[in-house]
């Protein structure tokens, strides 16, 4: 028999084979008891959800609006769903209303509310990869961190507004469980099942049904380019490197301390220059720390580099993701509090740059110089500037990132902001409302220790750039406050950016551009293209 007609008679008994399997998979399957009344019924396999988000919408509708949410309009999304829903808390009840989603791109993360319907875009959402991420995220079966650095969760807007519904989530919830048993109890008793969720070829999500999946590597597929931008004439490099408030801000923050350097050079240079002169104390006091400065200039270059590679998306990302999925327990002490991630290395670079040249200094000055009050000075700056560095390291180590249901730690929140504000109390001239309406303004600013950080960094860079308007006004042909100028004010302005993406909701984002990275991948290939076309050309095509 020719080779031919055996394949052709294989690929026959396969398709027969095949086909007896699903006609097998179709047939109705019938208990004892259809037997029995003659009756069959058809077997479907259902995915059984713990939670669905209809369950928790239909509960919350009607019911009374907190005083905290008041005047609050919030948006969900599940994935694979033609509709959202509107939680209106506008007026006296709760209403709950829908919106249509228009089809996306299959697998890929929506990065606000549909922008067909413009009347939404100003309002907190939230969005949920499918109903078994929210079904898991509901039953405590996974974590709301770990579920938004792999990307199963997205939000935008004011996602704080999210952590005033706990109550009457937790209400809706209750009053949805009890519906739950309800149904139940009268299925049983009328000898019917329940289940809940939809077919299991439609809730079907191969990622997740996996038992082990490499999360990390998932983060790089998701935050980095498949091909890395090396041609500075497109636009995708610099996205890569710029695309986002962090990046910008940490290369800002490189080009000050670079500056900073400048100027303690110089300083040092000038002083060396006059050396025929007989100092003093104060002098030799000032040679001292513009040494030191110098040291501490070097220190900060070396962090200014490692708070680079941070602010990368996907470095950011697996920082949170380890954060929030690794046990700091398991850890020895030095990953534990110093190198547990490369922020944490950047900011005790940047404290150890600070206080290791100012420790010198002190001793310099109370046991060489004999100034003591000048060492006193010096003490009151070092100890000010250990607590400002505990507060601020803290929040990226590992426990501190894991505090607040992963959100982070807020010890200046809770031991500083709180008590001098009264916020945690009901004063006689404000009432309950307006109390908790105060703690939610300030909880949203400085609750979290690395947020209060940055909004100190802000104001120390904003004046510090103020500062040198009326220098540089005075004598604009002077070389030091123009070297001084280029050491503060990209600190300013770096300090700003990065208060801005230090809000969740503006993370790995830029307040001048948009960061997409499917556009940045197409643009990679058109160039990579190019490139060989146009090897032998010395002006590469600028897209």
């Amino acid at each position: 028999m020719p080779s031919s007609r055996i394949s052709k008679t294989k690929k026959q008994l396969r398709r027969l084979f095949r086909f007896s399997r699903k006609k097998q998979k179709k047939k109705d399957v019938s208990t004892g008891a259809d037997r029995a009344t003659g009756q069959t019924r058809k077997e479907t396999k259902t995915a059984i959800l713990e939670w669905t988000p209809e369950d928790i919408m239909n509960a919350m509708h009607g019911l009374n609006v907190p005083a905290e949410l008041e005047g609050v309009k919030l948006l969900l999304e599940v994935g694979q769903m033609e509709e959202g829903w509107i939680m209106d808390f506008t007026q006296e009840l709760t209403i709950i209303s829908r919106y249509p989603v228009p089809p996306t791109k299959a697998g890929k993360k929506p990065s606000g509310p549909p922008k067909v319907h413009s009347y939404l875009q100003s309002i907190p959402w939230v969005w949920y990869k499918n109903r078994k991420i929210f079904s898991k995220i509901e039953s405590g079966k996974l974590s709301d961190g770990v579920a938004f650095v792999t990307g199963k969760i997205g939000v935008s807007g004011d996602s704080t507004k999210f952590d005033l519904i706990e109550t009457i989530w937790k209400d809706a919830k209750e009053i949805a469980t009890e519906s739950k048993k309800k149904r139940i109890m009268e299925a049983t008793l009328a000898g019917t099942d329940i289940e809940y969720g939809l077919p299991e070829d439609e809730e079907k999500d191969d990622d997740d049904d996996e038992e082990e999946v490499d999360e990390e590597a998932r983060i790089l597929a998701t935050f980095k380019p498949e091909i890395e931008p090396t041609n500075p004439l497109t636009k995708a490099f610099w996205r890569r490197h710029f695309g986002t408030d962090a990046l910008v801000s940490s290369y800002l923050f490189l080009l000050s301390t670079i500056g900073y350097q400048g100027v303690m050079l110089y300083n040092t240079y000038k002083f060396l220059q006059e050396g025929d002169l007989v100092y003093g104390v104060p002098e030799l006091s000032k040679l001292a720390h513009d040494l030191a400065n110098t040291a501490a200039a070097s220190f900060s270059i070396l962090g200014s580099l490692y708070f680079i590679k941070m602010s990368y998306p996907e470095v950011t990302m697996i920082m949170m993701y380890r954060a929030t999925t690794v046990d700091p327990e398991t850890m020895g002490f030095m990953e534990r509090y110093f190198t547990a991630n490369e922020f944490l290395i950047a900011l005790w670079l940047f404290c150890f740059a600070f206080l290791i040249p100012y420790f010198f200094v002190i001793v310099y000055e109370f046991f060489w110089l004999r100034a003591y009050v000048l060492g006193l000075q010096d003490v009151i700056t070092f100890l000010f500037g250990c607590l400002f560095s505990f507060i601020f390291n803290i929040g990226v180590m590992p426990d501190g990132m894991r505090m607040n249901n992963g959100k982070g730690s807020s010890f200046f929140f809770d031991y500083c902001w709180a008590p001098l504000l009264f916020l945690k109390c009901t004063c006689w001239c404000q009432s309950k409302d307006t109390s908790s309406k105060r703690t939610a303004f300030w909880r949203k600013h400085v609750g979290i220790d690395m947020l209060a950080t940055a909004w100190i960094f802000a104001v120390l860079g904003v004046v510090g750039s103020l500062s040198m308007i009326p220098l540089v006004y005075e004598d604009p042909h002077s070389i030091i406050n123009w070297i001084t100028a280029l050491a503060i004010v990209p600190f300013g302005i770096g300090s700003l950016l990065l208060l801005r993406a230090s809000y969740p909701e503006y993370m790995n984002s830029s307040f001048c551009c948009h960061y997409d990275l499917e556009d940045d991948e197409d643009e990679i290939e058109i160039d990579t293209y190019d490139a060989k076309i146009q090897a032998d050309s010395s002006s590469p095509l600028l897209i």
